[in-house]
């Protein structure tokens, strides 16, 4: 047949196709017993009749529903998309509508053309066991066919068969077809039923069978030579019966069209049979564009017989599957559930194993090489139901920390037994939530591993640990264990018990340390600054030496200090203002207080600072007490010098920190001058000077700072017993606002 013939077959039997599908449409005598004329919105078929038992609701009386559906869904799309239903013309009230057509071959090289013997509204092309090589020439003549089985016969490709606008059924059965393009059905709204297995199909373009509008409910694409399909030709987001793709080489299933979140209330369902296939990982569902809620609907809605493939029970297993599809396990039992292959240990195991069995998702392991920085002779593995990466170097002989280890987070490191000197800090130990460095030689720990807040427990039992830095304080001590040690304590050590009293306080007992000192071995928990420091509280000492060396300058400063220690404070009348709001100035003997007391501190220093703004802050303002925090009440922009004059000239008493630090800061020095001055000219103002560090009166350079620790009238912050606080409380006094006059 001629090219121009052939055109105009074709451009006739669309014209003829669209009255004749119009004059099935409108047929209005079609009455079938124990059927209704089924219609859908996702369905664009017109010719379909349902059974009535599918008006049924599931668990009433007479329904017809599938198993598949009874516990999911109650729509009567999901019971007629099923063999409950059927196009009219298969009913023997319309038999008379359909007539058969013959093939008449033209060529022994397998061409054809169909002829006809009489004329029917419907026409039914069924030929078998032939060798057509392609579709018969004149097939558009004949637009109103509704059934083409040519099983078994030698067809190499699908030609357009849009001229078959009635086309309901499709069976190629046992051809030689390669691949399948998505124009191939595209434009065959009315195509019900598409068989093409046992075939040597390779290739399926993306969206093959999910064009719309369609009416696509049975596909049969088993046994061919398929490696991978996409998600779209599997969930069809309307009710289907089955999809077989089974006894395929199906490897991957994939998202080329890079679709995201395209699952809706629409989704459908159906049965996919993918079992026999080369299948070894479930794909992730972000990958597959669907998001959390669209995967969990999916697995309720969409039964996947993936058994018989190869699958790989690792922690990709974990992360595709069990998380999101564990609730709908129930309806994979009736098929029977896929089971492992490799790795060998897990060979023969249920999928359904790692969710009903307690633990046994800790199996699902990803393992991890060299290559991928695994250190050399350790072993490392992914485990996400514990979400950790684990990085085993136990008994390796390392005598150092490792320099590179895998490149995620959540590691969990094991160094036990090895020979590992120092415990230094690394950037991979940010990502580290658990080290274990029991059984080594470890002498010191870099102090800035102790500020790593993810690391969430480390073990250094069995070590050699002969010191201790203050940053100590900046960890729980539940967070890490030393077991039984023996360290070196020095007067500037006083604040180990008071990390132990945290522990003590919060019910841990990993840690037994025991001082060192100039005299005897103390438990840490115990120790005094006796124990460690020789007596420093000399003011006995003082009080004689200063009356005999009275006029001595050196010790002007501790003289004043006495004085007004010994003087008699009389009582003063402060007036009280009461104002609703936020109270700023009070009057106290005609000068302006703002502020109950100054916080003078190396607010530099972490250690310190978070012991203010949580502890000490927290605690006063709780009482009544108003406070001037630099960093936090200072406005930005001002003129710092200035504005601490001002501030410190507005406040009734000082809170001074003292520390390595403080002096060596020009704030903190001007601070103390200006603190120092409006002490000492105003005899009713108090400073509560705190010693953080320890520090010997040798160490300080300000002489009217080291007369406070001379005579031992600074509070000394590491051997603070229950009332620290009302200490500080004592040496303020009431708070302005809160006085009677």
């Amino acid at each position: 047949m001629t090219g121009y013939k052939q055109w105009m077959y074709f451009v006739i039997g669309c014209v003829v196709s669209k009255a004749t599908t119009a004059t099935i449409f409108n047929e209005t005598d079609v009455n079938i017993t124990g059927y209704f004329k089924w219609e859908h919105p996702s369905i664009a078929s017109k010719f379909l009749f349902c059974r009535n038992c599918c008006k049924i609701l599931p668990s009433e009386v007479g329904e017809c529903f599938p198993d598949l559906y009874k516990n999911n869904n109650r729509d009567i799309a999901a019971c007629c998309s099923t063999l409950k239903s059927r196009p009219f013309w298969e009913f023997s009230n319309y038999y008379y509508l359909i007539g058969d057509l013959y093939i008449e071959y033209i060529s022994l090289l397998g061409f054809a053309n169909i002829v006809s013997k009489e004329n029917y509204q419907l026409y039914d092309l069924e030929h078998q066991h032939g060798f057509l090589k392609e579709f018969p020439g004149n097939i558009c003549k004949f637009p109103t066919i509704v059934r083409i089985d040519l099983s078994w016969n030698r067809i190499q490709y699908l030609p357009s068969l849009e001229c078959l606008q009635s086309l309901d059924s499709l069976i190629l059965l046992e051809n030689k077809i390669k691949r399948i393009d998505a124009s191939s059905f595209g434009s065959l709204s009315n195509l019900r039923e598409i068989d093409l297995s046992y075939n040597k199909i390779e290739y399926l373009e993306p969206g093959c069978f999910s064009y719309r509008p369609g009416s696509l409910l049975k596909l049969h694409l088993q046994y061919n030579n398929i490696k991978s399909i996409d998600i779209r030709d599997l969930i069809l987001k309307h009710y289907f019966d089955y999809i077989k793709v089974f006894n395929n080489d199906i490897r991957t299933i994939t998202n080329l069209k890079n679709n995201k979140d395209f699952v809706n209330d629409s989704i459908g369902g159906g049965l996919i049979m993918m079992s026999n296939n080369s299948l070894t990982h479930f794909p992730m569902y972000d990958d597959l564009g669907f998001s959390a809620d669209g995967a969990l609907k999916i697995a309720f809605r969409y039964t996947v017989d993936l058994r018989n493939n190869t699958w790989i029970c690792d922690c990709k297993m974990w992360d595709g599957y069990l998380i999101m599809a564990s609730q709908a396990m129930d309806q994979y039992i009736t098929l029977g559930l896929p089971t492992c292959v490799n790795p060998p240990h897990l060979k023969g195991y249920s999928i359904g194993y790692f969710r009903m069995k307690t633990h046994t998702a800790d199996l699902l392991i990803c393992n991890i090489t060299e290559k991928e920085k695994c250190p050399h002779r350790c072993n490392c593995f992914d485990q996400p139901s514990k979400n950790r990466v684990v990085v085993n170097c136990t008994s390796q002989l390392y005598i150092r920390m490792p320099h590179v280890v895998p490149d995620l987070s959540g590691l969990d490191i094991d160094l036990r037994n090895n020979r590992i000197t120092f415990f230094k800090k690394h950037d991979y130990l940010e990502r580290t939530i658990r080290i274990d460095l029991s059984f080594n030689f470890i002498l010191n720990i870099d102090s800035s591993i102790y500020g790593i807040q993810n690391m969430v427990f480390i073990d250094l039992r069995n070590n050699r640990i002969e010191t201790l830095h203050r940053e100590l304080l900046l960890k729980d001590p539940c967070a890490i264990r030393f077991g039984k040690i023996t360290i070196a304590c020095t007067c500037n050590m006083l604040w180990i018990k008071l990390w132990i009293d945290r522990q003590q306080a919060i019910n841990c007992s990993y840690n037994q340390i025991t001082c060192e000192t100039h005299k005897s071995f103390v438990n840490a928990a115990l120790i005094s600054k006796s124990d460690l420091c020789e007596d420093l509280n000399i003011e006995r000492h003082f009080i004689g030496y200063i009356l005999l060396g009275v006029t001595i300058i050196s010790f002007k400063y501790e003289i004043l200090l006495l004085s007004r220690k010994l003087r008699f404070k009389r009582q003063i009348e402060i007036p009280f203002h009461y104002r609703s709001g936020n109270n700023e100035l009070f009057e106290v003997d005609d000068k302006t207080i703002s502020y109950d007391a100054y916080l003078s501190f190396d607010d530099n220093n972490e250690i310190i600072r978070k012991w203010v703004v949580e502890d000490l802050i927290k605690y006063l303002e709780s009482k009544g007490y108003k406070l001037c925090l630099p960093c936090r009440d200072f406005d930005i922009g001002m003129i710092r010098e200035e504005e601490i004059r001002v501030v410190v000239s507005e406040c009734k008493s000082f809170i001074v920190l003292l520390s390595d630090a403080y002096l060596e800061d020009h704030f903190a020095n001007l601070e103390w001058k200006l603190i120092w001055n409006s002490y000492r000219e105003d005899r009713f103002k108090e400073i509560a000077l705190i010693n953080y560090d320890n520090m010997e009166s040798g160490c300080v350079k300000q002489r009217n700072m080291k007369a406070f620790l001379r005579l031992g009238y600074a509070m000394d912050f590491s051997n603070r017993n229950h009332q620290f606080m009302q200490e500080i409380t004592h040496k303020l006094g009431q708070p302005v606002d809160l006085q009677k006059y």
